[in-house]
């Protein structure tokens, strides 16, 4: 594995700045608005809003290296920040007091904040300041409502501060009509990477070292069918698609499980760092999402399965898809009195069952994806696929139905063929796999068929292996 770190700050931001893809309208934004507050009296106040692992961090190193490197914004602008992980804030003053060490002013023993924001300013001189906070929900939390009335008093009544952050997600500080903060950031969502980022991030760090032929590989039909299959589990996290980079070689992309194995070991610290910041019921709640086939469940099934109360299921599951751990979801075309909860990031889901349960689930649904991507199946399956009762939807892998499923074999398109072998290989496999296995195959079979409960309960990222025959 590499000793690439994990936090961007660690790094050159010349390697961040060619590193990056996907995020040129987001840095676009950024630079306006730093343009502008170098040379006019706006101040646009702006919050990245997504999970950890979304480049938040890199897209602000990013962002400060190229207005350093501009005349105009580097003379009209000073720049001062926090560290990512900043602790032992407890007020307002220890805010400032920070902000002042990472400009090198020197605060001494000085407690008074109107004292400190003269120092900054004055430091300043004729430049906006701006103050670049990142876990603003962290920061915001340990100075109190009384620290944030103070910071909003001071941007407001200076005019001269403009404020760049970053959070996992929204807040009661910046989302309650009460709170100071209200209206006063502009939010600006930092989404996941798209398989072709992906794979372009890919391509650069094989080429970073050495890598030729990898590289080659990923320009290939082949290479970017495997980067589409991988892309369905990542949910575009940068941060997964840099730990997977290490993983990847020109025979682990083409067999792909071995790699998909090596990025859910390369991710373990991260989920459990992750996992453990939780509280006790918003674990067990994580945990039942995660095992099992069933992706996705309904609150009253949880409560059932962890021994919580109904009223603690729900209220935790708020915070979960507050702090985006969870998704709420209604079924498309049946009782919309019902809402599922699944997981956001299909690697956690994967991640807890490899460590409870091994991988066999895990490789099931890599096998499946590798096949469902594969350049060499047919192009136009949506048309043609075969939803009768010897069809694709109602394969039970009993030797009665895997005869009959032959008999229908060229009716049926090469993609869909491959991914069907997984079920129907041999009459009985299913007594030789995992209970996850068997029932993601059941999910699968049964989703496939038009069960529209059992298409919500399939995980995310084996839905496209439905839908294309069933919208």
């Amino acid at each position: 594995m590499s000793t690439r770190p994990f936090t961007p700050s660690q790094e050159r931001p010349e390697d961040l700045e060619r590193r990056t893809v996907g995020r040129d309208r987001l840095l676009a934004v950024l630079d306006e608005r730093m343009r502008l507050a170098a040379t006019t009296k706006t101040r646009q106040h702006t919050i990245l809003v997504g999970p950890r692992g979304a480049g938040k961090t890199h897209l602000l190193q990013v962002a400060i290296h190229r207005a350093e490197a501009d005349p105009t914004i580097k003379a009209g602008l000073l720049i001062a920040r926090i560290p990512e992980d900043a602790i032992g804030l407890t007020s307002y003053v220890d805010l400032l007091r920070e902000l002042g060490r990472g400009l090198g002013v020197d605060v001494g023993l000085e407690r008074s904040a109107g004292a400190l924001e003269k120092a900054l300013l004055d430091t300043a001189g004729t430049r906006t300041l701006a103050l670049v906070i990142e876990n603003l929900d962290k920061v915001f939390s340990a100075i109190g409502l009384a620290g944030q009335d103070d910071l909003r008093a001071w941007v407001e009544t200076s005019g001269r501060v403009l404020i760049l952050a970053a959070t996992p997600a929204l807040f009661d500080a910046v989302r309650n009509r009460k709170m100071p903060w209200f209206g006063g950031l502009t939010e600006m969502p930092v989404d996941g990477l798209t398989a072709e980022d992906g794979r372009q991030l890919l391509t650069l760090l094989a080429r970073d070292r050495g890598d030729d032929k990898l590289a080659e590989a990923l320009q290939s039909d082949w290479g970017k069918a495997r980067i589409r299959a991988v892309s369905q589990l990542t949910d575009g996290s940068p941060r997964i698609w840099m730990v997977f980079s290490d993983c990847l070689s020109v025979d682990t992309l083409d067999e792909l499980i071995p790699a998909v194995e090596g990025l859910i070991e390369g991710l373990v610290p991260c989920y459990q760092q992750l996992l453990w910041s939780l509280p006790g019921n918003q674990q067990a709640i994580t945990r039942q999402l995660a095992e099992g086939p069933s992706a996705a469940l309904t609150a009253s099934e949880i409560a059932v399965k962890t021994g919580l109360t109904p009223q603690t299921v729900t209220k935790a599951l708020g915070l979960l898809k507050e702090n985006r751990w969870v998704r709420a979801m209604k079924q498309p075309h049946g009782d919309q009195r019902h809402t599922w909860y699944e997981l956001r990031d299909p690697m956690l889901r994967h991640h807890l069952q490899w460590r409870s349960a091994g991988s066999e689930s895990l490789r099931l649904t890599v096998g499946l994806l590798r096949d469902w991507y594969d350049p060499e199946s047919s192009e136009n399956v949506s048309t043609t696929i075969v939803t009768s009762r010897h069809g694709a939807g109602h394969v039970a892998a009993t030797p009665r139905v895997h005869q009959e499923l032959s008999t229908v074999q060229e009716q049926i398109p090469d993609k869909y063929r491959k991914v069907l072998s997984h079920v129907t290989e041999n009459p009985e496999p299913r007594s030789h796999r995992g209970a996850e296995c068997t029932g993601t195959l059941e999910l699968l079979d049964r989703a496939r068929s038009g069960d529209q409960q059992a298409r919500m309960r399939l995980p995310a990222e084996l839905r496209p292996l439905v839908e294309s025959g069933q919208d």
